[in-house]
C-alpha cells in the first residue's frame, strides 16, 4: 500500500477523541483516518493503571496491524501512562507529551493547573511530566461534571457556564498562568473556559497542537502526505458496539465511512 494514503490512526477508550479529528481534519481533508476504541473497556476514567496499560497494549497490538503512518493517542489516562514509550512501526503523537511540553513552554510563573476527570489527573504521571522545570508548582482541578454536560451538547449554555465558573473560579486566586485541558471534548467548552479565566490565563489545548504538529511534519515529509485531491475515509473501529448515530454526532459535520465492531 502506498504509505501516503495509510490513516493517521486515533487511538481512545470512547468518543470523546472524535472531538480531535473533527477539527483535524478541517485542516487536513485529504487524509485517511481511523479511529479505535475500546468501549468493550470505556471509561478509562474509573480504571487501575494496570488495566489501562493492559487495554493499552491490547490497542496499540491492533493498530500495528492497521498500516497507519501515524498513531495519536488521545485518551489522556492512556496517554499519562504511554508517556516516553517508544514506537518502533510509525510516529506517535501523544497528546499528554504535547500538552506538557507546550505548557512548559508557556507558563511565565511556572504555576500550571490541569482540568480533567480525576482519573485523568493521575498525578503521579503528570508530575513527571512537568518535572523538566524544578521551578513549576502544579495544580490539579478535577471536573468531573463537564464531559456529561459534553455529550449532551449544552455547550455554551447557562447550566455548563456556571459549572465552570464553579470549577475554575478557585483557581484564579493561585497565581496560575497556564492551564492544561486534560480531555479532548474540552474543546467544545474551550471558548467558554477562557471567557472564565480572561487573559491572565493561557489555555492549552491538544487538538490545536496536534493540528500544528502534523501539519509541520506532513509539510516536512516527516510523513508522507496523501496527494489525493478529494476527502480521504474515515472508519471507526470498536471493541465493544457502540451507537453509530453518536458517532456521527461526534463527528458532525465530517462524513463517516465505515464503522465496524473488532476484537482486541
Amino acid at each position: 500500500m502506498d504509505k501516503s494514503k495509510q490513516p493517521i490512526t486515533f487511538i481512545d477508550s470512547n468518543c470523546s477523541g472524535l472531538s480531535a479529528l473533527r477539527i483535524l481534519h478541517r485542516y487536513l481533508p485529504h487524509e485517511n483516518y481511523s479511529y479505535l476504541m475500546d468501549t468493550q473497556t470505556a471509561p478509562f476514567a474509573d480504571k487501575s493503571p494496570q488495566l489501562i496499560l493492559e487495554q493499552g497494549e491490547k490497542l496499540l497490538n491492533f493498530a500495528a496491524t492497521q498500516n497507519s503512518k501515524a498513531l495519536v493517542l488521545t485518551s489522556f489516562e492512556m496517554a499519562t501512562l504511554f508517556s516516553e514509550h517508544s514506537f518502533s512501526a510509525c510516529p506517535c503523537y501523544n497528546f499528554a507529551e504535547l500538552v506538557a511540553q507546550a505548557a512548559l513552554t508557556q507558563s511565565q510563573s511556572g504555576h500550571i493547573a490541569i482540568i480533567g476527570s480525576p482519573r485523568t489527573l493521575n498525578q503521579k504521571s503528570w508530575l513527571k511530566l512537568l518535572n523538566k522545570n524544578n521551578n513549576s508548582e502544579v495544580h490539579f482541578l478535577p471536573t468531573p461534571l463537564l464531559l456529561p454536560i459534553i455529550q449532551e451538547q449544552l455547550i455554551d449554555d447557562p447550566l455548563s457556564n456556571l459549572l465552570i465558573y464553579r470549577y475554575i473560579n478557585p483557581v484564579l486566586q493561585l497565581g496560575v498562568d497556564t492551564m492544561i485541558l486534560a480531555d479532548t471534548s474540552y474543546s467544545w467548552i474551550q471558548k467558554s473556559i477562557q471567557k472564565v479565566v480572561g487573559d491572565q490565563i493561557t489555555l492549552i489545548e491538544g487538538t490545536e497542537l496536534l493540528v500544528q504538529t502534523l501539519t509541520r511534519d506532513l509539510n516536512q515529509q516527516v510523513l508522507p502526505p496523501n496527494s489525493q485531491k478529494v476527502s480521504g475515509h474515515l472508519n471507526v473501529l470498536s471493541s465493544d458496539p457502540y451507537p453509530e448515530d453518536l458517532i456521527k454526532r461526534w463527528l458532525r459535520p465530517v462524513p463517516l465511512t465505515s464503522y465496524e465492531t473488532i476484537s482486541l
